[in-house]
């Protein structure tokens, strides 16, 4: 049985054109991307949603620099009663790469206060950015590590040689994955996880020579169409709001964002290999008032795959093990 989702595999492809030439940095994770920016603009407090995974915290209790949480509304977007004080910055994610149109008003209201994290939104490409966006390669493609960082143009940045070349990491889950050797990798991989939030470091010369030959037309091409098929056949049974699973045309998605009624159990969809990932499981049991609907998110929230490994029969295999266990 063929594995559908997961972590990446090397992916040997054809010559491509870098996506994000205009990045002000290449760094080696979207965490260091934070830490690089809570460096230079030192706020004296960070906004960050409930809604999201430890790991865009480390920077933060690292730094220590205090965060507070905020909600969001049942489309995911921004409780509109924020207000930030002198010296605050909000981190917004896009999440699902869905909301591009959301963080460029939200760009407009907050500038350089803004902190976009598109960790799942790789191939957005901010032009003249008034605010700051992050992502990172390693949720869209099999390299050890890589994520660049836009903003403004006169924003007082760091020179990229501040920091060393990323040596600090482990690739060998690329090729076992690769070999379809999954369970082998894993722990690899989760080990390279805990090294990328270690230090900030340039991205390294392999994830740099890797992205450089992307074939970023058809990834983007394929995910599209892998969304939209199971968008089509799940639209009926999805709790989410349709204002948030509407595909803009420059959007490409991270997955396609399933919560169903009654729930399906994660377990359920991993039993069968459709590796759908708990988006994030720490939300459930995370201190603060409040935040059912998050929580709920945490528990129930399916992502299923759609990247460009995957095809039609990949995706009639995950409708098919839906059907089985609902």
């Amino acid at each position: 049985m063929n594995a559908v989702g997961g972590y990446f595999e090397w992916e040997p492809t054809a010559s491509g054109e870098p996506l994000h030439p205009r990045a002000r940095l290449a760094l080696n994770s979207g965490r260091s991307c934070i830490g690089c920016l809570l460096n230079v603009e030192k706020p004296t407090a960070v906004w960050v949603p409930f809604y999201c995974c430890d790991a865009l915290l480390e920077p933060f209790q690292a730094a220590d620099i205090p965060f507070k949480y905020y909600g969001l509304e049942p489309d995911l977007s921004v409780l509109p009663e924020i207000e930030l004080d002198r010296g605050e910055r909000i981190v917004v994610i896009n999440y699902f790469g869905l909301q591009n149109k959301q963080v460029a008003a939200l760009a407009d209201r907050w500038a350089e206060c803004l902190w976009v994290d598109n960790t799942q939104a790789f191939f957005h490409t901010p032009a003249n950015p008034k605010a700051f966006y992050f992502n990172s390669a390693r949720k869209f493609f099999g390299v050890p590590d890589g994520g660049y960082l836009y903003g403004p143009d006169d924003a007082a940045l760091p020179s990229p040689d501040t920091w060393q070349r990323n040596a600090n990491y482990r690739f060998e889950h690329l090729i076992l994955r690769e070999q379809g050797e999954i369970s082998a990798g894993h722990e690899i991989f989760r080990e390279n996880e805990r090294r990328n939030g270690e230090a900030i470091t340039q991205m390294s010369r392999l994830s740099e020579s890797i992205l450089g030959g992307v074939d970023y037309t058809r990834a983007a091409r394929i995910r599209r169409e892998n969304y939209q098929y199971l968008h089509g056949e799940l639209a009926s049974r999805n709790q989410l709001q349709a204002s948030l699973l509407h595909l803009d045309a420059d959007a490409v998605p991270f997955c396609y964002p399933f919560l169903p009624q009654p729930p399906i159990l994660h377990q359920q969809l991993w039993d069968q290999q459709i590796f759908a990932p708990q988006l994030w499981a720490e939300c459930v049991s995370r201190a603060g008032d409040g935040f059912n609907w998050e929580r709920e998110l945490s528990r129930a929230l399916l992502p299923l795959p759609i990247d460009q490994r995957l095809g039609r029969a990949e995706m009639d295999r995950i409708l098919e093990v839906l059907d089985a266990v609902a």
